[in-house]
């Protein structure tokens, strides 16, 4: 679980407190929108997980079972010649991406697809993609809230495009030639785009982008959704925080 610590309002920073108690505890602690995602059931997903948990639980039977459920996600080759979980993977690339926006790259090097680390430079061509979507004012890791629900997320990259905001959302995955997408992609770049439009009182939605990786080539592929998904993202998210605060007993 993630929480996120609003304690101190021009500051907010992800917090080391873990545990539901620790929320209903304080009214400065905020679940995260990927947390409040769990709350939404997806029956095949959770039967594929408990299945593939058991099935490596029976082939490793010393293993820790934090580390069984890591491994039922995939296990990926990095750059390094390292296998690693699917998450650590994710998250090294996720800190490549937002090094390259946040620093100074030739456009030379990115041509040459060098970068500073073996992860920059595979994340490389899918970081040209997006730069050549014709985007500006690229903020990558954007930590976004809404006061009222008590609610936090952060945003991969918030950009503009056409001078509007946009949101885009990088998933590392086994694409196998196209890009795999889930409803809850949509989701979360929804009630994202819905903390925009109101920390920046817009009176559109920005626009949202999935952004899926391959974990094997790098290759990105790209998803706008439509309005009508946006809206409905939202609506869905709202209930979904609804139902989680109620079970829990959140104030």
């Amino acid at each position: 679980m993630h929480i996120y610590d609003y304690s101190d309002l021009d500051n907010p920073k992800l917090s080391d407190k873990t545990k539901l108690s620790d929320i209903r505890k304080s009214d400065s602690l905020y679940p995260s929108v990927t947390t409040i995602l769990k709350t939404i059931p997806n029956p095949f997903l959770q039967e594929w997980v408990v299945n593939k948990c058991i099935e490596i639980g029976r082939r490793f039977p010393e293993m820790k079972d934090a580390d069984i459920r890591s491994l039922a996600w995939g296990r990926v080759k990095s750059p390094e010649g390292d296998i690693l979980s699917s998450a650590e993977f994710g998250t090294r690339c996720h800190h490549a991406l937002e090094t390259l926006f946040t620093g100074d790259i030739s456009l030379e090097n990115r041509v040459l697809g060098q970068g500073d680390s073996p992860y920059e430079e595979f994340v490389m061509e899918v970081y040209d993609d997006i730069i050549n979507l014709g985007i500006t004012d690229t903020q990558p890791e954007v930590l976004v809230c809404d006061h009222d629900l008590k609610i936090a997320g952060m945003i991969d990259l918030l950009a503009k495009k056409d001078g509007r905001f946009v949101l885009l959302d990088y998933k590392f995955r086994t694409c196998n030639g196209k890009g795999k997408f889930y409803d809850s992609d949509s989701y979360q770049l929804a009630i994202e785009s819905f903390f925009i439009q109101q920390e920046y009182n817009l009176n559109y939605l920005p626009k949202i982008c999935s952004i899926c990786v391959d974990n094997v080539s790098g290759i990105g592929y790209f998803k706008w959704w439509t309005q009508k998904r946006l809206d409905r993202g939202i609506q869905i998210f709202l209930d979904a925080r609804d139902l989680y605060f109620s079970i829990n007993n959140i104030d």
